[in-house]
């Protein structure tokens, strides 16, 4: 008898179908390519994706173009970042460097050494000019001023056309490598 339940085992084993079991378990022909992979299910973007995108992108904007206002605030003046469009500061601001510029509230506080920036006309045009204070005439109201160049002769402004004094007297906070892309930017 135990002979026979022997041999019944064998024929229940030999009768199984593993290809069958593979199949079930895999989802797939044995015929078929790759039909031994697991393919992990698809998830479609869900709108969490699309939303947290929306506000990513926001808020990417908003402090992009938040930045300006911002600085023109803290720094109290309407022109807190310059672009250095000429070589004429050699070698303290170079061309093309990006500077932060403060407001002056009080004339008075304009001394000789200071990197000030002035408004002038040029050929009908308003430029913001970045030069160094030489000398302060209180009485008049006016300042000379000179680039760095070795030839410059100082020109007189009134303490009128300062627009502000370049934050970091001695050491300019610059930012050359943004500067350049902003001005390839403007086309400059």
């Amino acid at each position: 008898m135990a002979q026979f339940q022997d041999n019944k085992k064998k024929e229940s084993i030999s009768n199984y179908n593993t290809f069958k079991v593979f199949q079930d378990i895999y989802g797939g022909e044995a015929g078929e390519e790759n039909y031994w992979m697991i393919k992990p299910p698809v998830k479609k973007a869900s709108l969490g994706f699309w939303a947290s995108l929306f506000i990513f992108i926001f808020i990417l904007s908003a402090v992009g173009f938040g930045i300006y206002p911002i600085l023109s605030y803290i720094l109290k003046t309407p022109y807190p970042l310059l672009v250095i469009a000429e070589d004429s500061m050699r070698p303290v601001i170079e061309k093309n460097d990006l500077i932060l510029v403060r407001g002056v509230v009080n004339k008075e506080e304009i001394k000789p050494n200071d990197l000030v920036v002035y408004a002038q006309i040029v050929n009908d045009n308003q430029t913001l000019t970045v030069q160094r204070v030489v000398g302060v005439d209180k009485a008049r109201g006016q300042m000379t001023v000179r680039s760095e160049a070795a030839e410059a002769v100082g020109t007189t402004i009134e303490n009128k056309q300062v627009v502000g004094k370049v934050v970091g007297e001695d050491k300019p906070v610059k930012l050359s490598f943004i500067g350049k892309v902003v001005s390839y930017l403007a086309g400059k």
